[in-house]
């Protein structure tokens, strides 16, 4: 038994203009977070988040908390 499409694209078929303009607002909000200092962290093999930084690159304590949370789940 083949094991079910968990893929939303597939589901759907085609991209939709709605999520064209769903995908370049957030590659906006990306940029705009990484211009204040957000860097991103892996979590593990294919998980990795954008985390508030100080100016050495490491992360302030909201930004280890976020890490600290997705590292728990």
């Amino acid at each position: 038994m083949a094991a079910p499409n968990s893929n939303w694209i597939y589901d759907k078929g085609t991209v939709v203009e709605k999520d064209r303009i769903a995908l370049e607002r957030a590659k906006k909000m990306e940029a705009k977070d990484i211009k204040k200092g957000y860097r991103w962290f892996r979590i593990n093999n294919i998980t990795k988040i954008l985390v508030e930084c100080d100016k050495d690159g490491l992360p302030t304590k909201r930004g280890q908390e976020h890490i600290d949370r997705y590292k728990s789940l």
